[in-house]
């Protein structure tokens, strides 16, 4: 297997645990310094870019996602719930995407966002989730736009799966976002699924 990733600091936040374990031995093998952190009430977005730069030198890639999901009608769902969902959903991306493209300003870097192709299609009974899965993908759009505008090299792109996908496959996809191979794509969505959203 070629480093692909070789010299890169990886930073893995905002995924399930289950992800945030197959990344991390696939980001090795691939060469990356990986960090898996997540913002607490002990420590903030900013604390952990500065610490990740201290120690390694950069921040090269984000790879952050979805973590919340509340299952239920629309009548059934609290108002809390749906909020509580998409804090960790949305704001906690968009932060980690504002230290993020501060700690890439000079160097450069890539933002991998993992969503899912229910921000394409939706469904019934999980109007928090695909709010969440809708607003990464737009999240996507705009930092990439803005990430590469004026003298920037910061590519923003996000893979796009179902509850179906293999995980292998979304590792790979992750890894192709992150490499140094998809230098000219930003804004981009990669979707992951066996062509079930193409229908």
């Amino acid at each position: 297997m070629t480093a692909r990733l070789a010299g890169k600091t990886v930073l893995l936040t905002n995924l399930p645990a289950k992800i945030i374990s197959a990344l991390a031995t696939r980001l090795s093998k691939e060469g990356a310094r990986t960090v898996v952190a997540t913002a607490d009430a002990s420590s903030t977005w900013q604390e952990i870019t500065e610490k990740v730069v201290s120690e390694y030198g950069s921040l090269d890639v984000l790879v952050q996602g979805l973590t919340a999901r509340h299952s239920a009608s629309i009548v059934d769902t609290p108002l809390r719930e749906f909020r509580a969902a998409n804090e960790r959903n949305l704001e906690a991306t968009f932060l980690a995407t504002q230290v993020a493209f501060t700690a890439m300003a000079d160097t450069g870097g890539s933002i991998v966002n993992i969503s899912s192709t229910l921000a394409h299609t939706g469904r019934a009974n999980d109007a928090a989730y695909c709010v969440g899965a809708g607003g990464l993908k737009m999240l996507t759009k705009a930092s990439g736009i803005e990430g590469v505008a004026g003298n920037n090299k910061i590519r923003v792109n996000c893979v796009l799966s179902d509850d179906a996908t293999d995980i292998e496959t979304l590792i790979g996809a992750v890894v192709f976002l992150a490499s140094d191979e998809s230098t000219y794509m930003t804004g981009a969505m990669l979707t992951a699924d066996n062509g079930r959203a193409a229908v």
